[in-house]
């Protein structure tokens, strides 16, 4: 079932055929690699998916995650929120003799990485650089000339160091890598720089995240920023950088400082020359109980940012030992290139058996992680990718109506009733009672206009019910000249109050007219959107990719496209295929704070080493 009329269809399995408790060939694989298999709760549900998926022309999230998905969803049942760490048996036989085919590696997304030039590259940021480690391959490109402290002291190029960051970016846009990275988070001071060299996001700092994490939290909530060394990365200079980024002066204090610079390997020094190893299960101890001690200092923090990329390594275990959302360097590479990615998910049933001609996936549900979704007092048959359809996550979904408030108040933005202000609380704290709730999204984008109020609705989790959350992030990652086109159901309506709804998402003043507004309502089919009728969304996706098309060759300076209407994510894979621009809509952000919460299932996988060693080889 394709979602993307330009694209191959995607194929499932027969699993609710006859032949429905046989072993696929993905089980039977892993049965013969002999190997047990552990891992999170929250990894089976997205891996699982990729063992209901089959066929050649399957997207690479699903492809890769055949290779465990049954095996983790027979072996994590009840480990939701447990510590489980995958054997490495896992990474000998079934990863590796998966990888082993060319052909898989060469789908894997790239991600290209500026590097500082440094006397030895310091072994803890070889984790991270040097092998891969996610869902994608990362291509490095040294910057030669430019040495770590002069990007961690903000240095002025001199024209020799600009000319070698302008032939770094050019050797990985001839990668054709998806998006540009740092491997400090100091580079973000290059920021304005690379973005005036190249059409692809950067992303040169984890501090990029800060204005999307300002809105989803209530400003008396704090996010804990920890760096490598803060003798190096002061207060100051982190005020600095987060002011670049779009935070605005009044929330700066929301985002506490503590470095690591009293263990070993972490000190600015100690990166520079690579003199120093670091081990990481006694960092892991010391750092948790740095976060810990942080947290009993200050209850009201609720987040915790890696600015530091030798960091994400520890992310999994700060949240699952404490429970607390992980923001990094990863987080934010992941939601750019899921952007731009082909969504295997929609056609995968998670609803009731029956509800779809879609195969169900043999996962118990109650195991899966949970998403809320606010929804506003309007009732309409939801699509396939629509925030308000249960398939359209590999997650849980549980609504809660915030009875009285209609589509014409959201749209309007008119200040809550005291009738709608009791009903939204009352749907906060229903869905927060569900268990593993990890955020509670919304199904309009016209929700922001309560995203401040909802945030101080929600004592357990983060808030983010408008995919227009994402606005200040697509601000930060392209260069001023750059524009962002935002899909809607209704144009006129939404071009009238876009001026008040952008800074309402931190978006800077300077930024504001970068947002090209186009309506949706004219196109043949979507006429049905405002009938809150049933959508026919093969009749409308050749007009939609049509439309976008043709504003973008009237606008070349076009490169993302937000998708503010939840209605609108059926879409959003056949406008990446057809532009090849970066596409956002409310399910990658619901996603993106999904990771943060979510042991990540790639990590600690060199995709490269597992392709070029043979099945029977042993470490």
């Amino acid at each position: 079932m394709g979602c993307c009329g330009s694209k191959p269809d995607k194929k499932f399995s027969n699993v609710d055929g006859p032949a429905a408790n046989a072993p696929s060939a993905t089980e039977q694989f892993t049965e013969q690699a002999g190997k047990a298999i552990a891992g999170a709760g929250t990894i089976t549900a997205g891996a699982v998916i990729g063992a209901a998926v089959a066929g050649p022309a399957a997207p690479i999230g699903a492809v890769i995650g055949a290779a465990i998905g049954a095996a983790l969803a027979k072996k994590t049942a009840g480990t939701v929120g447990s510590v489980v760490v995958a054997p490495v048996g896992l990474m000998q036989d079934v990863w590796r003799g998966l990888l082993n085919r060319k052909e898989v590696l060469d789908q894997l997304p790239d991600i290209g990485m500026l590097r500082s030039e440094r006397e030895v590259y310091p072994p803890a940021m070889h984790e991270l650089t040097e092998t891969n480690r996610y869902l994608y391959q990362i291509w490095p490109a040294t910057v030669k000339g430019l040495k770590f402290t002069d990007a961690l002291a903000g240095a002025a190029l001199t024209d020799a160091q600009r000319a070698s960051l302008e032939a770094a970016v050019k050797e990985l846009e001839a990668k054709n890598v998806q998006a540009i990275t740092g491997d400090c988070s100091a580079m973000l001071a290059y920021q304005d720089e690379v973005m005036g060299m190249t059409r692809l996001p950067v992303l040169l700092s984890a501090l990029q995240q800060a204005p999307l994490l300002a809105a989803v939290y209530s400003h008396e909530e704090k996010i804990l920023v920890i760096t490598s060394d803060a003798t190096a990365t002061t207060v100051a200079k982190l005020r600095s950088a987060l002011s670049q980024c779009g935070i605005a002066d009044v929330d700066l204090a929301r985002f506490e400082l503590i470095g690591l610079e009293t263990i070993d390997g972490f000190k600015a020094d100690q990166l520079q020359a690579g003199s120093a190893r670091i081990d990481p299960e006694v960092t892991g101890q010391q750092l948790l109980k740095i976060v810990r001690d942080a947290k009993a200092a200050s209850p009201s923090l609720k987040a915790v940012l890696f600015e530091s990329t030798m960091l994400p390594m520890f992310s999994d275990l700060i949240r699952s030992q404490l429970k607390l959302p992980v923001f990094d360097a990863v987080t934010l590479a992941d939601l750019v290139h899921k952007a731009q990615t082909d969504n295997p998910r929609f056609g995968v049933s998670f609803g009731p058996k029956g509800s779809s001609t879609a195969p169900s996936l043999r996962l118990d549900p109650s195991q899966m992680p949970a998403i809320g979704i606010m929804r506003i007092d309007y009732t309409y048959p939801p699509a396939m990718g629509d925030a308000a359809h249960p398939n359209s996550y590999y997650y849980r979904t549980h609504h809660a109506t915030v009875q009285g408030l209609t589509f014409e108040d959201v749209q309007k933005g008119a200040p809550l009733t005291p009738a709608q202000a009791a009903a939204m609380e009352k749907a906060v704290r229903e869905l927060e009672a569900t268990p593993n709730m990890m955020g509670i999204a919304g199904d309009c984008g016209f929700l922001v206009n309560y995203q401040a109020h909802a945030v101080t609705l929600s004592q357990k989790c983060p808030v983010f019910i408008s995919a227009m959350l994402q606005c200040s992030l697509l601000a930060n990652i392209f260069g001023p000249q750059a524009k962002v086109l935002v899909l809607t159901a209704n144009g006129p309506e939404l071009e009238r109050v876009m001026s008040n709804l952008l800074p309402l998402v931190h978006v800077a003043a300077k930024d504001i007219g970068r947002f090209v507004v186009a309506g949706c309502e004219k196109l043949p089919g979507f006429e049905a959107v405002a009938l809150a009728q049933k959508v026919d969304v093969d009749k409308v996706q050749p007009h939609m990719v049509a439309m976008v098309k043709d504003i973008v060759a009237q606008q070349p300076e076009i490169r993302a496209v937000l998708l503010e209407c939840t209605e609108l994510p059926p879409y959003a894979d056949a406008i990446r295929d057809a532009t090849g621009l970066v596409v956002m809509d409310v399910i990658t952000l619901v996603d993106y704070f999904h990771s943060a919460v979510s042991e990540d299932p790639y990590f600690g996988i060199d995709w490269q080493k597992l392709a070029d060693t043979p099945v029977n080889a042993r470490s």
